[in-house]
């Protein structure tokens, strides 16, 4: 796992968003799935499922998720809006639009993110640089891979 852990504004946009987060995710139903994305071990996953209800369940998540890079964050919004729910997918939208607004790179889709990236020089090496938005955070910010 990357050392840095969430950017600042990420950070903002969990706790802004707070007790939608808490209340409106199913957390039951989607812990299997932050495992196989590897934003939760096994063993996390094991001991959230022993809380006592589903806000617990959230809150644990939450403070795992503050301790987590922002790939994983980006990848919790990928799930969230994978959801059949349609306020799930609706959060996970808003969550990963404002974090998108906070780059400062507005109205930009995920490619044209990654060719600012790569213009920039944030990629150093595009030949071997996975293309993805999460890949290009995970340059910029931290050490890929995990």
């Amino acid at each position: 796992k990357a050392v840095m852990g969430l950017s600042k504004y990420i950070k903002k946009i969990i706790d802004q968003n707070y007790e939608k987060i808490l209340f409106d995710i199913p957390f039951q139903s989607i812990l299997i799935k932050l495992n196989i994305a590897s934003i939760l071990s096994s063993e996390e996953v094991k001991q959230i499922q022993d809380s006592i209800n589903e806000e617990y369940m959230g809150l644990e998540v939450i403070k795992l998720l503050k301790k987590r890079n922002d790939q994983d964050f980006f990848e919790f919004c990928d799930i969230l809006k994978e959801n059949e729910i349609n306020a799930v997918k609706s959060l996970g939208q808003n969550l990963e639009e404002s974090a998108y607004k906070k780059i400062e790179v507005q109205g930009s889709k995920p490619q044209d993110l990654e060719e600012v990236a790569s213009n920039s020089g944030y990629i150093e090496n595009s030949a071997t640089s996975p293309k993805t938005l999460s890949s290009y955070f995970g340059t910029y910010f931290y050490s890929i891979p995990k």
